[in-house]
């Protein structure tokens, strides 16, 4: 989400269908939220809308830390994710007031591989050519003993006829910690300019072996 500011009291449309309104102060909300999706950021700025002053530190990219939403994440076939995972898909952990979480399948003596993609567009203050970085808040769960726990971010570009490059994201999975932890991943932005779509894979691997259930959790994505 980005802070961003308007004409006190306008009500924005996006084409994305999300509505915005300035508030008092002319901060953007999306109901009771304050901030503007992602997707929206470059339609607002043609609209005359700007950027709110922020605490958080803007990186030598541009871009200001975005957490994405869960919820708006698709299996790697375009369609929604499911309240549970199948085959090769997440599904949603959520307990109100105790957690809301991506989950994957249960490993249970065997190996699971699940994905999902996420439609992510660079904003207008991006940095042409400089590196984004992926970070993922993952964790395991279960008593199950797992020789494979990994979990994984690529990244295509998508160009404006919808053909996608090669993999520009980092070329190894990394170990998640039953504990649960950041793991930041290196997205290479040299093709990259503001504007262009970066559609994000997110992959988890689990490998069982001692016949007890035990899944891999996303608790949180976020780019900067």
């Amino acid at each position: 989400m980005a802070n961003m500011k308007g004409t006190v009291g306008q009500t924005y449309k996006p084409r994305s269908g999300n509505t915005y309104t300035a508030d008092s102060n002319g901060n953007l909300k999306q109901g009771n939220v304050v901030g503007v999706q992602s997707v929206d950021v470059n339609e607002m700025l043609l609209d005359g809308c700007s950027f709110a002053a922020s605490s958080q530190a803007q990186g030598a990219n541009g871009l200001y830390a975005t957490t994405l939403r869960l919820s708006e994440f698709k299996n790697t076939d375009g369609s929604a994710l499911s309240a549970a995972a199948s085959a090769g898909k997440f599904g949603f952990g959520v307990t109100l007031g105790a957690n809301f979480n991506l989950v994957s399948e249960a490993a249970n003596n065997n190996s699971k591989t699940d994905d999902a993609v996420f439609e992510y567009i660079l904003p207008s203050n991006y940095v042409a050519g400089q590196n984004l970085t992926v970070t993922v808040n993952a964790a395991t769960s279960g008593a199950g003993t797992l020789s494979v726990k990994t979990a994984q971010v690529k990244a295509f570009r998508i160009a404006a006829d919808g053909t996608a490059g090669a993999d520009i994201g980092p070329g190894a999975a990394t170990a998640i910690t039953s504990g649960g932890a950041d793991i930041a991943f290196t997205v290479t932005g040299t093709t990259l300019n503001p504007g262009d779509k970066v559609l994000l894979q997110l992959e988890t691997v689990l490998t069982e072996t001692a016949a007890s259930a035990t899944f891999a959790k996303i608790n949180s994505v976020r780019v900067s």
